[in-house]
């Protein structure tokens, strides 16, 4: 049996795997978000890789949808962090950046991204800041969203 060591105690892999699926069946229920959350708090803390990652996705899009947008941040963040070479995670902190009013880090991790990577999910967002290039919140990316959109073949016409 393949077991999964919590805290004090012992967890099966088939425990863990039923408490993982059930947390995702609630989630896509679409209603009942916080008991989702409640099993991957839960499930959290156990090292199981690359269960990690998904589980921090998966708590910051919970954490999204219930409006706790700076605990989704964090989770969000640590997923980059274990995982920095994934767009989805990348866009997902970009995103609760936004949310926050973060623009810098918002942009930052945009950027971080796309210096490293071809766009492939950020080829939207860049195409919504060139639409958006003149408003009074991104004057001071200007330069930085143009050089990201010309490297990734995004239309440069506002």
């Amino acid at each position: 049996m393949n077991l999964i060591t919590r805290k004090n105690n012992v967890m099966g892999r088939e425990e863990y795997n039923k408490l993982f699926d059930l947390g995702i069946e609630l989630r896509d229920e679409g209603t009942k978000f916080h008991e989702a959350i409640k099993i991957f708090e839960e499930l959290y803390p156990i090292e199981v890789q690359p269960d990690k990652f998904n589980k921090c996705l998966l708590l910051g899009g919970l954490y999204n949808w219930t409006g706790d947008k700076q605990k989704a941040c964090e989770m969000f963040k640590t997923g980059v962090g274990l995982n920095p070479d994934s767009e989805l995670a990348s866009l997902c902190l970009y995103l609760a950046y936004v949310d926050l009013d973060k623009s810098d880090q918002a942009i930052g991790e945009l950027a971080r991204f796309l210096n490293l990577h071809p766009a492939n999910l950020y080829k939207d967002t860049l195409s919504e800041l060139i639409g958006e290039i003149n408003s009074d919140r991104l004057p001071k990316y200007k330069t930085k969203i143009f050089h990201l959109a010309e490297k990734n073949g995004i239309s440069l016409r506002v």
